[in-house]
C-alpha cells in the first residue's frame, strides 16, 4: 500500500489509499477523503491541531496547514511533504527530496548589513546517512536594497534571510511569503483617504481554520449555515454610503429608510444615520452565519447620539448598537447597547455594565471584548476599561441574524438614535493596548514612500513639492523642496471639537530655524475663521508651540535646535494639565495654567510644513508664519493626551 509521510519529530502523517483509515497509534483514527484529502493526526499538539487535511506535495507545519498563505520570520519549520519511504532522520535535518540539511550558523547575524555587501552561510548536504557527507559549501550572495539576502542551495529550496535575523539551524521561512514590492518613485501626491486593506489571516485563523485569502479561513468545524465553510477573522462596515461590510463578506440591508449623515468619524465618509422614532436599523444577511459561540471576539464601534432616553422598559432604557439573536435564554441573545445612558455588554442573564454616563451629541469609541479563555466581559470607552465581570458566559447562540441600531432584548423600545460609525468584528481578544490605539490613534504617517496612513482611520495624507529621502529619521523620511511645499491631513473632526485633548508627535531635522510652521490647523472648509499655528520656529531660532483658549492663543517658548540634526518635538494638551512642549522624550515647557481649549466645531486639517492661511483670536503668536526647509518623519496625531512614557518611547524608537 502506497502512502506518503511525513515526519516531525514528535509526529507522523500518514497519507493512505482513499477510504482506508490513518492512524497514530491507538488515539486517533480517521478516513480519507474521496478528494484524496487526509486527516493530520495530532502527537501532543506538536503536528497540528486535530483534524486539519493535507494532499501530497502540499506544505505542511507543525501548528497549522499551509496550503496557502505564508510563514512569516521566526514561525515553526516545516516540510515538503513528497512521494519518499520512511527513512530514520538526523538531529537538526530538514527534509528536502530525500536530502537531509543541516545549516550551520553564521558567525554574526545578517544585523545592519548594508545594500550590496557579502553575506555568508556554510551549507553542508548530506544523505540521510548522517556520516556520508555529500557536498559542503560556503555562499556568499550581495544583500539587495531592501536587506535580503537569498542562499540558493538546491532547486528544490530557495530561502531568504531578513537583514537583522540570525541564519542558524533553521532557516527563514519568509521566502515562501511574497516578495516585498520595489519601493515607488518618488511622488508629488498621494489620494487621501483609502483605507488600507490588511493581511486578515493575521492573527491566524480560528478553531483550526486554515488562511484562504484576506479575509477568509477555511473551517474544519461546523460552525456555519450555508453552503461554504469561510470564517471572516475581521469584518468592517464602513457606512461610507454603503450598507455592505469593507470586504464584501457580509452585506446589509436597512429597515424602514435609514440615511448617512456627513462627517463621519474620519472626516472624508459617512456615518449610518439612525432614526428611533421610525424604528430604522440594519439587518445583516446571512448566509453566512457569523458563530461567535465558545470564542473570543471583539466588537467596537464610534458613537454619536442624537438622544440617549429612549422609553424606559422595568426601569430600563435601551439604545441599540449590535445584536445576535437566537431566543431569549440565558448566553442565547448577545446584545452590545447603551442602557441607562452607560455601556452594556449582554449574552441574555450574562452581563457587564460600564460606569461612564455617556451624554448625546459626543463622538465615543466604544468596545465590546469577550475572553473565552478567561470567560471575561470587558467593555471600553474611548479606549479606557470602563467595567469588567467574570466569570461571564460563553456565549452560545449557533442561529439568528445580526442587527445593528437594534436587537431583541426590550424590543422595540430599543433603537439607537443618531449616529454609528466603523463598526468593526475580530474574532479574537483585543487587548487593552490595541483598543486605546483603535480608540485615540487619529493619524500615523511613517513616510515610507507614501503618505498612507498607518492608524486605524484610514486617512491617508496628500501634499506637493515634496520628496522622499533614505536618510530619514526612521527607515525612509520626508524633504520639502521649494517655498510651496506642505503634506496635509484633512478632515480631522475630534481635533476640530473644542475641550477634547490632542497630542502630536513629529522628528524634525530643519535647515533654517529662524521661521517656518512645522504643524498648522485650519478648517478643512475654504472658509477660515479659524486657526492654531502649534509648532514652528521663533525669529530668534528658538522652536514655539501654540495652543487656542477662549481668550486667544497660548504660546510656550522652546529651546534652539540645531540644523542638519534630528530632534524629537511633540506637544500635548489635557484639560488639566494645558498645553506642554516636549523635547526628545523629556518636558521643557507647559502653560501657566489649565485652560479649555477652543476650535471651530467643524473638521479641521493639520498642514506640515506650511501656514496657508491664518484667521481668527489664536492665528498671531510668538511662531514666525511662513515656510518650513528641511525634513520629517513619523509624524502622529493623537486624540489623548500622552503619558510621558508615551512621549520618551516615540523618541527613543
Amino acid at each position: 500500500m502506497s502512502k506518503v509521510t511525513a515526519k516531525f519529530g514528535a509526529g507522523v502523517i500518514e497519507v493512505k489509499r482513499i477510504g482506508q483509515i490513518s492512524r497514530l497509534g491507538r488515539k486517533f483514527k480517521r478516513s480519507v477523503s474521496k478528494k484524496t484529502r487526509v486527516i493530520a493526526l495530532t502527537h501532543d499538539e506538536s503536528v497540528s491541531q486535530h483534524g486539519q487535511s493535507i494532499v501530497s506535495g502540499e506544505q505542511y507545519s507543525k501548528t497549522r496547514s499551509l496550503t496557502t498563505g505564508c510563514i512569516a520570520a521566526g514561525q515553526p519549520d516545516h516540510v515538503q511533504v513528497t512521494h519518499v519511504k520512511i527513512i530514520p532522520k538526523p538531529k537538526n535535518a530538514i527534509t528536502l527530496n530525500n536530502i537531509a540539511t543541516v545549516f550551520t550558523p553564521l558567525a554574526s547575524p545578517l544585523r545592519h548589513v548594508p545594500s550590496g555587501s557579502l553575506a555568508e552561510s556554510e551549507i553542508k548536504l548530506k544523505k540521510w546517512n548522517p556520516s556520508h557527507e555529500l557536498q559542503t559549501s560556503k555562499y556568499k550572495t550581495p544583500v539587495n536594497n531592501q536587506g535580503r539576502a537569498v542562499f540558493q542551495y538546491d532547486r528544490s529550496s530557495k530561502w531568504n534571510v531578513t537583514k537583522g535575523e540570525p541564519y542558524s539551524l533553521l532557516p527563514s521561512w519568509s521566502s515562501l511569503c511574497p516578495p516585498p514590492p520595489p519601493p515607488p518613485a518618488p511622488v508629488q501626491q498621494q489620494q487621501p483617504h483609502r483605507p488600507l486593506l490588511v493581511n486578515l489571516c493575521n492573527p491566524t485563523c480560528l478553531n483550526g481554520g486554515t488562511c484562504m485569502s484576506n479575509n477568509s479561513c477555511m473551517c474544519i468545524a461546523n460552525v456555519w449555515t450555508g453552503s461554504v465553510c469561510e470564517t471572516p477573522v475581521r469584518i468592517l462596515w464602513t457606512f461610507d454610503n454603503t450598507l455592505d461590510d469593507f470586504y464584501g463578506i457580509f452585506p446589509a440591508v436597512g429597515s424602514n429608510g435609514p440615511t448617512y449623515k456627513s462627517p463621519g468619524i474620519n472626516g472624508y465618509g459617512s456615518c449610518l444615520y439612525l432614526n428611533a422614532s421610525a424604528s430604522q436599523s440594519i439587518d445583516v444577511l446571512s448566509p453566512p452565519f457569523l458563530s461567535m459561540a465558545y470564542t473570543s471576539f471583539s466588537l467596537s464601534a464610534w458613537i454619536k447620539a442624537t438622544t440617549l432616553n429612549n422609553a424606559a422598559v422595568n426601569g430600563l432604557s435601551d439604545n441599540g448598537i449590535f445584536g445576535q439573536y437566537e431566543q431569549n435564554s440565558q448566553d442565547l441573545s448577545l446584545h452590545t447597547i447603551v442602557r441607562n445612558q452607560r455601556l452594556y455588554f449582554g449574552f441574555y442573564g450574562d452581563d457587564t455594565q460600564g460606569n461612564q454616563l455617556l451624554v448625546s451629541d459626543t463622538w465615543y469609541h466604544v468596545a465590546y471584548v469577550y475572553d473565552y479563555s478567561t470567560l471575561t466581559q470587558n467593555v471600553y470607552v474611548d479606549g479606557v476599561l470602563d467595567g469588567s465581570n467574570s466569570p461571564r458566559g460563553p456565549y452560545k447562540g449557533t442561529v439568528g441574524n445580526m442587527t445593528i441600531g437594534t436587537n431583541e432584548v426590550f424590543f422595540p423600545y430599543n433603537y439607537w438614535n443618531g449616529c454609528l460609525d466603523q463598526i468593526s468584528y475580530f474574532s479574537r481578544v483585543k487587548n487593552a493596548t490595541e483598543v486605546l490605539y483603535d480608540a485615540t490613534l487619529t493619524v500615523a504617517y511613517s513616510f515610507n514612500n507614501t503618505l498612507l496612513d498607518d492608524g486605524p482611520m484610514g486617512i491617508n495624507g496628500t501634499g506637493i513639492n515634496f520628496a522622499y529621502t533614505a536618510s530619514g529619521r526612521i527607515s525612509t523620511g520626508l524633504t520639502l523642496l521649494t517655498t510651496v511645499s506642505y503634506v496635509q491631513a484633512g478632515g480631522l473632526v475630534l481635533l476640530g471639537t473644542s475641550t477634547r485633548p490632542y497630542s502630536m508627535s513629529i522628528w524634525i531635522n530643519p535647515t533654517v530655524i529662524t521661521s517656518g510652521n512645522i504643524i498648522h490647523v485650519a478648517p478643512t472648509t475654504t472658509s477660515i475663521s479659524w486657526s492654531v499655528p502649534m509648532l514652528g520656529f521663533i525669529n530668534t531660532g528658538n522652536l514655539g508651540a501654540q495652543g487656542c483658549s477662549p481668550s486667544g492663543s497660548v504660546s510656550l517658548t522652546g529651546p534652539v535646535v540645531p540644523t542638519g540634526t534630528w530632534t524629537h518635538v511633540a506637544i500635548t494638551y489635557g484639560n488639566s494639565n494645558g498645553l506642554r512642549l516636549w523635547i526628545n522624550g523629556t518636558q521643557f515647557g507647559a502653560s501657566s495654567s489649565a485652560y479649555n481649549y477652543t476650535a471651530p466645531g467643524v473638521p479641521v486639517t493639520v498642514t506640515l510644513g506650511a501656514s496657508l492661511s491664518s484667521a481668527g483670536p489664536c492665528s498671531s503668536g510668538v511662531i514666525a508664519t511662513g515656510q518650513y526647509h528641511g525634513s520629517l518623519d513619523e509624524f502622529q496625531l493623537h486624540s489623548r493626551e500622552l503619558s510621558s512614557t508615551d512621549i520618551w518611547n516615540l523618541a527613543n524608537p
